[in-house]
Formats: structure tokens, sequence, C-alpha cells
């Protein structure tokens, strides 16, 4: 394996860690800015299909699965955009020349 695809490889896997990361700090905070609001109400659909109220949890909402995973697959594709297009733009570059 050459240097360019661990270096592409290590920057999807970058790409899908910061995901996850803003998933669990921004993201979480953004949908759900009180999480003792759901100790006496219900989820909606799209609220139990990305988060979970376990005892373990104390009632809080906390990511599942589904969510780490969707997370994780965005910010791989979305570095893998990134990838493209620089790598678009490189041989643009080179063509100029």
């Amino acid at each position: 394996m050459d240097f360019k695809k661990i270096l592409g490889i290590s920057f999807i896997a970058a790409g899908a860690l910061v995901m996850i990361y803003l998933n669990y700090t921004l993201i979480y905070d953004l949908i759900i800015p009180d999480p003792c609001y759901y100790h006496t109400h219900d989820m909606n659909f799209i609220m139990k299909i990305f988060y979970t109220t376990d005892s373990a949890a104390n009632g809080h909402p906390e990511p599942n699965m589904v969510n780490v995973l969707l997370s994780g697959v965005a910010g791989a594709w979305g570095a893998i955009k990134i990838l493209g297009y620089l790598k678009s733009r490189s041989s643009n570059e080179r063509k100029k020349i």
C-alpha cells in the first residue's frame, strides 16, 4: 500500500471520528437542550430511532448505535467528497502546467 492510500484512509477515518465527536457534543446539545424533559414526556418516533433512554442514563436520551453508525458514515462520506474534490483540483492544476 502506498503512502497516498494510507493517507486517504486515515483522512476518512478522521472524518468519521470528528463527526461522531460533533454528534456527541454540539449536535446533541442543539437537538436536546433539556434532557430532563424526557423524564415526563415520551420521545417521538424520530427520537426513538436515534436515541435511547436507559435506566443507566437516568432516563436521559443517549445516542444509540444507529446514531453513532450514521454519524460515522456521514463523516466518512464527507471526507471522501473532500478527497475527491482535492484530487480533481490537483489534476486540473497539473493540466494547466
